[in-house]
């Protein structure tokens, strides 16, 4: 069970992706639980978001000539394909589980694996109907395709981004070693608008880093900037300073900045300033990277 869905402006079509919740809600006919489920991945789910917000992913191979919608929200799966309101089964689904935005039969045991095996999972459906009463061979020879279609449409535009993602990673951890041999030869100073002075019999390689407010007047510039930011980001983390976990999530929230700010628009000006607050959190505790990524939060801001 769990969380997103994608559909055509006719509700018949949607697809989900994983979530978790937890507990229960009292209401005037009784207590509705809300059992705890799997959960997505952090980074998965927000790079769905990113998509979905995005709206280019659709394939409109079949000519309708509208794009997909995308929601978000809890997945039931069980053995029993359900088309019925008053059932019994339905009345047990609404008691149990009714914040479901979709009923299936396959999700709980791709979930279930991928938590048993440690590896992260994303639930993607396609609805082909209301699972009201109104199911029939004929709407499902219409409604199936296309919901299928629209699933795997986002299915492989959000693996394309996980791979795009995972590759900048994976470069960055094999600089990692031949970059290493070089820092037992290199020093490195860096200044906050001062003066700095070295001292030593024999420097070589050395690098100094000064902290400027960048020249950002347009997304341009400041996806350039946030391109230098990364680099710094690769440096700590290089030469030990900033963990792989840290690492790791500092550059996905730069990333989602990076995207968010290439939009041009006055909403993802907004987007690509949360990430960056986000991304100082992770940092907080290294100065020198807070007061580079200072100006580029304003930045971000200004250009809305």
């Amino acid at each position: 069970m769990g969380g997103g869905t994608c559909h055509d402006s006719d509700p018949y079509t949607e697809s989900s992706l994983h979530s978790n919740r937890g507990g229960s809600t009292s209401e005037d006919d009784g207590l509705k639980a809300r059992p705890r489920v799997w959960e997505a991945a952090h980074g998965i789910s927000q790079l769905g978001s990113h998509l979905a917000r995005v709206n280019d992913w659709a394939d409109d191979t079949l000519g309708h000539g509208y794009a997909p919608q995308v929601r978000f929200g809890a997945i039931a799966a069980g053995e029993v394909v359900q088309n019925s309101k008053i059932s019994a089964e339905a009345r047990w689904i609404r008691q149990h589980y009714n914040d479901a935005l979709a009923i299936e039969m396959e999700a709980a045991g791709v979930a279930q694996a991928g938590h048993l095996n440690g590896a992260p999972v994303a639930i993607i459906r396609g609805i082909s109907d209301r699972a009201d009463g109104t199911k029939s061979s004929t709407k499902d020879r219409n409604w199936q395709p296309r919901a299928a279609a629209n699933a795997a449409a986002f299915a492989t535009r959000l693996a394309v981004e996980l791979v795009g993602e995972q590759e900048q990673i994976a470069m960055s951890q094999a600089d990692r070693a031949h970059t290493a041999d070089r820092l037992n030869k290199h020093v490195s100073n860096t200044a906050h608008n001062s003066t700095v002075g070295i001292m030593a019999g024999s420097v070589k390689e050395s690098g100094v880093y000064l902290n400027a407010d960048p020249k950002v007047t347009s997304p341009v510039d400041l996806v350039a900037e946030l391109d230098g930011f990364r680099e710094h980001l690769k440096r700590h983390h290089v030469e030990g300073v900033l963990d792989d976990d840290t690492h790791r999530e500092a550059l996905a929230e730069l990333g989602f900045a990076r995207r968010a700010a290439k939009e041009k628009t006055p909403e993802s000006s907004k987007r690509a300033t949360m990430a960056l607050k986000r991304l100082r959190g992770l940092i907080a505790e290294f100065p020198e990277l807070v007061a580079r990524l200072a100006p580029l939060v304003v930045a971000a801001g200004d250009l809305s």
